[in-house]
């Protein structure tokens, strides 16, 4: 079996949909929440994205691996409400137990590119708009999460405290837009 979740990283009150081959396997996704994983047989698939308003839609087409996991992000297309997908398959080995492993989606569409910093030390510099980090290893423990303009000169959010445990994979995503304040860091784990 393949494992998918949905990230609703589209800030409005609108909740999104993921349907599979047309066939809907995650209902009503709210801004800043994930849907849980969902178990689907492997093999080709059509991915659909759609507002619970009917005011968007997006798609893809790939193929789902057996045992991997993926991460389906909703994203803003454009400011008229398109919606725009990412699909990232997530970390294949778990990371040993003395370590925890982290990467991390820019998902706001107004920012040129973003860093993310771990106890005020830049982990992942200057990440452009809809594209995901090399993960990162990281010792477990208590981490200040700060969110940084890609070029390092101002900071946009933070401290966000976030617990990393060993042996465990982590996704932050950040999402939203500094102009109306719905910018925010989310942190998930990863199976």
């Amino acid at each position: 079996m393949s494992r998918v979740r949905l990230v609703d990283a589209v800030p409005s009150p609108v909740r999104v949909d993921l349907s599979l081959n047309g066939h809907t396997v995650a209902k009503h996704v709210e801004y800043g929440s994930n849907s849980g994983y969902t178990m689907l047989e492997p093999g080709h698939y059509a991915l659909g994205l759609r507002s619970d308003r009917g005011t968007g839609s997006a798609t893809v087409s790939g193929e789902l691996v057996r045992g991997a996991s993926y991460t389906v992000i909703a994203m803003p297309a454009s400011d008229a409400g398109d919606l725009g997908l990412g699909v990232i398959r997530e970390n294949e080995a778990s990371p040993m137990g003395d370590r925890a492993t982290l990467r991390f989606i820019a998902a706001s569409r107004d920012m040129a590119k973003l860093s993310l910093a771990l106890n005020n030390v830049i982990a992942i510099d200057g990440l452009r708009y809809k594209t995901e980090s090399q993960p990162v290893s990281l010792k477990p423990g208590d981490y200040d999460l700060k969110l940084w303009t890609g070029d390092d000169a101002s900071q946009l959010l933070g401290p966000s405290p976030a617990h990393f445990d060993g042996g465990k994979s982590y996704t932050v995503v950040a999402m939203g837009r500094r102009v109306d304040g719905s910018l925010m860091l989310r942190t998930f784990e990863d199976k």
